[in-house]
This record gives structure tokens, C-alpha cells and sequence, in this order.
């Protein structure tokens, strides 16, 4: 009789354990350790010139919305946040200088993780040294583009990564264009190239 007691007591200590394991792994993996975990993500041009200028507020706030989900369970020392610097001819007394604009800095709906953040002067990210630096201890792992613009940065630095053998992970709600069509194009343009096409649903439960 005691041995069956203990039989069954062990039985559900067991299942106990095992349930719990469980748990772990799926609250772990809700953290970001499961599909995002061991990917590099680029976060493109997330600046206010072109949030406020190149979008409408509900569509920034859409995009920023989305990009931010993926942020909260991403790998933060696998982020790497991307700025543009754009320069204007300034002809003064002084003399013939390039002056950066000034509303280039990032959006303030962007969340931020890890410490990561790239100037560039083209549209390639990967035309920063940087990048190369910094992907070098990653370079089997898959890059997540996201941002700004569809028909820009966003098409140059995809295309450059394939082209560095990288492979490349698109969500099309955490990308914009100039508009629904331009944007749909650039995705049939880029999926065609090699780029694999997974919607936001696919990785984060609504």
C-alpha cells in the first residue's frame, strides 16, 4: 500500500517538474528567446524627418506600434538602431560647408533596447563600417530589417545583406513606403531576390 502511495506521489512530482519546465520555456520564449533570439535586427531611420514628413501621424504611429512589439521581445545585444544623416550645401561668409539637417534625430515613440546605434551617411547600412563590426561575432545569424523608407534604406540594406550571403527576414507591418502600392512592389521585388516574407502575427500572438 505505502509503495503505491509513493508511486503515485512520484508520479505527480514528475509531472510537476515537467510542467513547470514547461512553463519556463514558454514564458522564456515569450521573452524573445525563441524566434527573435538569435536574430540580428536592423532598425532603420526611425527619425523624425521622415516619420513626420514621409508618413501620416496614423500611419507612423501604426509603424512605430509594430516595430516596438518586436523590440520588447527581441535579443537586446542583437539590435542595432540605424540613423541617416543627411547633409545640406550651407553657403555663408565663412565659407562652403555641409550642415546636417536638423530634425534627423529618432523618433521619441521608439522604444530602445541594448546600446547599439549606427550613424550613415547612404542609404546601405552596411556602407558603415560598423555594421561589418559589429555582425562579425553574428555572422551565421539571420537580420530582421525594419523602418524606413520601403523604396529606400530598407531596399538597399536588404539587398546588401543578401548579397554578403546574409540571410534576410522582412515583417511587412514594420515597414513603410510612400505608399500601400510602392511598398507592396518593393516586397514582391525583394522576395523574389531572396528575402523571406513573415508577418507580424506569425511571431508575436495578438
Amino acid at each position: 500500500m505505502k509503495y503505491g502511495v509513493y508511486t503515485r506521489m512520484n508520479r505527480r512530482i514528475v509531472s510537476g517538474i515537467i510542467f513547470l519546465m514547461f512553463l519556463a520555456a514558454s514564458v522564456h520564449a515569450q521573452n524573445g528567446s525563441g524566434f527573435l533570439s538569435d536574430k540580428n535586427i536592423f532598425v532603420l531611420d526611425v527619425q523624425d524627418h521622415f516619420t513626420t514628413r514621409e508618413l501620416t501621424r496614423d500611419a507612423s504611429d501604426n509603424l512605430i506600434r509594430n516595430i516596438n512589439k518586436i523590440l520588447d521581445k527581441a535579443n537586446p545585444d542583437r539590435v542595432i538602431y540605424f540613423q541617416t544623416i543627411i547633409r545640406q550645401l550651407n553657403i555663408s561668409f565663412k565659407g562652403i560647408h555641409l550642415v546636417p539637417l536638423p530634425d534627423l534625430g529618432y523618433d521619441k515613440r521608439l522604444n530602445f533596447v541594448g546600446n547599439f546605434f549606427i550613424k550613415k551617411y547612404k542609404e546601405d547600412a552596411f556602407s558603415a563600417e560598423a555594421t561589418n563590426q559589429l555582425l562579425d561575432k553574428y555572422k551565421n545569424g539571420e537580420i530582421i530589417v525594419m523602418g524606413l523608407m520601403a523604396e529606400g534604406s530598407v531596399t538597399a540594406t536588404v539587398l546588401s545583406a543578401l548579397g554578403n550571403g546574409y540571410s534576410v527576414v522582412i515583417i511587412p507591418e514594420t515597414i513603410e513606403g510612400k505608399s500601400t502600392n510602392s511598398k507592396e512592389r518593393v516586397l514582391e521585388k525583394l522576395q523574389k531576390k531572396g528575402a523571406k516574407i513573415i508577418h507580424l502575427s506569425e511571431i508575436i500572438n495578438p
